[in-house]
């Protein structure tokens, strides 16, 4: 735009001086036209030298015809030249409004753009975070599931010990019940060697005895292990069981 007004006044400056330089011209001639004219009048007159003066004023008269005419011409030249100049700023004018307008959108796009992102950045992070608490939920479920079935198998493991201790003390008991009752059959009946051999047989039921104690002790420890587990955090578990796979 800098460039077009540049030239646009440098063409009006030297249409100017060149109107400025005509109208001087002309000026002139107009002053030459008017003295010769004064001449004729206070002059003797001739003929001839009527016809001379007359000549030369035709041809002054004409000299300021041309001199008009360019002036004319000029003058018309300055005009469409203001013209061309003012249409010219009108549409530099429109650019810059249209310049305007587009800067203006394209802000408003860049900050929908920004806050588009911003949105589609919240709704990434709650979407994982969604994703990692549902998962957290489901191990806990799984955790609690596996709880629930070890706590009902120690339950299951006690109650089958407890039944077959039940049943071995019974058995036992019925065993010495019967080995004493033998062997004082056999004291009365004077058969010694025989109540010896099941006083033997009685003592090694005694350590039968111990010995199923001993288990029945042993069972009771690995219930109590068993129902222990149910009592630990899901973390102890999950440590307890890892340790117990490796």
């Amino acid at each position: 735009m800098g460039l077009a007004d540049d030239s646009s006044s440098s063409r009006t400056s030297t249409a100017a001086q060149t109107f400025a330089a005509a109208t001087s011209n002309s000026s002139a001639q107009t002053q030459r036209c008017s003295s010769s004219s004064m001449q004729v009048q206070t002059q003797p007159v001739s003929q001839g030298s009527a016809q001379a003066q007359l000549s030369t004023a035709r041809g002054q008269a004409q000299e300021v015809q041309q001199a008009l005419s360019a002036q004319q011409t000029q003058l018309e030249a300055l005009q469409a030249e203001g013209c061309a100049r003012r249409a010219e700023q009108e549409v530099w004018q429109v650019k810059a409004q249209e310049a305007e307008r587009t800067a203006a959108q394209l802000l408003s796009c860049s900050q929908e753009a920004q806050h588009a992102a911003a949105m589609a950045q919240a709704a990434a992070a709650w979407k994982e975070q969604e994703d990692q608490q549902t998962q957290h939920t489901a191990q806990l479920a799984a955790l609690q599931a596996a709880l629930a079935a070890s706590e009902e198998a120690g339950q299951a493991l006690q109650q089958q010990m407890q039944a077959e201790h039940a049943a071995e003390l019974q058995a036992t008991d019925a065993a010495r019940a019967a080995v004493a009752h033998q062997l004082e059959q056999q004291i009365k009946e004077g058969q010694v060697a025989a109540a010896i051999e099941w006083r033997s047989r009685a003592e090694q039921g005694s350590r039968v005895v111990g010995e199923l104690r001993q288990g029945l002790r042993a069972a009771q420890q690995a219930a109590d292990e068993a129902q222990g587990l149910v009592l630990l955090q899901p973390a102890d578990c999950c440590q307890l069981w890892s340790t117990q796979l490796l």
